[in-house]
C-alpha cells in the first residue's frame, strides 16, 4: 500500500498493533511489524539491507516524587535493500518495549503503533519509502489518566525523525 507513488510499495506486515497489553510487553517481532518494499518483488529478489537505524525513547508516568511507571522504548529499521540493483528499501520496522517499571498507581497502560500511508521519498527510478509510525500511551486509574503521541518518519535511506510528545523524552 502508498500513498504518493502509486503501487510502488507493499507492505507484508501490519498497520497497527499492540506494544503493551495489560501492562506487560506485547510485540511479536516476528508478526508486528512494517516493511515497504517494491510491490512485485519477492524476497529472494531483495538485496540485504544496507543497515539499521533506530530511535530510542523513555514515556514516564505521573508522580511527584517517584515515577508511578515508566518504559524504554526503541523503535529500529532495517533500510538500503535493493531491488534489481535500485532504490533503498526498509524490510523491517518494529517498535518495542526494552525496559520498563510499573510500579503502583493501579494503571491500566496501554502502548499501540499505527502505521500512515507509506510514501515514495525519491523518484520512479530511485524510489525509498517513508514510513509514517504513530507510537501512542494511554494510562488511567480510578482517579485521572493520560496520554500522548510520538511520531515517528523512517526511510528507506535510513534517514529518520522523531517527534516526542511532553512524557516521553529521547535517551
Amino acid at each position: 500500500m502508498s500513498g504518493e507513488g502509486g503501487d510502488k510499495f507493499t507492505n507484508w506486515g501490519k498497520f497497527a498493533w499492540d506494544i503493551l497489553k495489560d501492562n506487560r510487553p506485547a510485540v511479536n517481532t516476528e508478526a508486528d511489524y512494517v516493511n515497504a518494499v517494491p510491490a512485485n518483488a519477492s524476497w529472494a529478489d531483495l538485496s540485504a539491507p544496507h543497515g539499521t537505524n533506530h530511535f530510542t525513547w523513555k514515556w514516564v508516568g505521573p508522580g511527584w516524587i517517584i515515577r508511578d511507571f515508566w518504559f524504554d522504548m526503541m523503535l529500529s529499521w532495517t533500510y538500503g535493500a535493493r531491488w534489481r540493483g535500485g532504490g533503498a528499501y526498509i524490510t523491517n520496522a518494529v517498535v518495542t518495549v526494552t525496559d520498563y517499571s510499573v510500579g503502583v498507581g493501579g494503571y491500566d497502560i496501554r502502548i499501540a503503533c499505527r502505521v500512515g500511508n507509506i510514501e515514495n521519498g525519491g523518484s520512479e527510478t530511485a524510489p525509498y519509502p517513508r514510513i509514517p509510525i504513530d507510537v501512542s500511551i494511554g494510562y488511567s486509574n480510578w482517579l485521572y489518566g493520560g496520554g500522548g503521541t510520538c511520531r515517528f518518519l523512517v526511510a528507506g535511506t535510513g534517514a529518520g525523525n522523531a517527534t516526542y510528545d511532553s512524557s516521553a523524552r529521547d535517551v
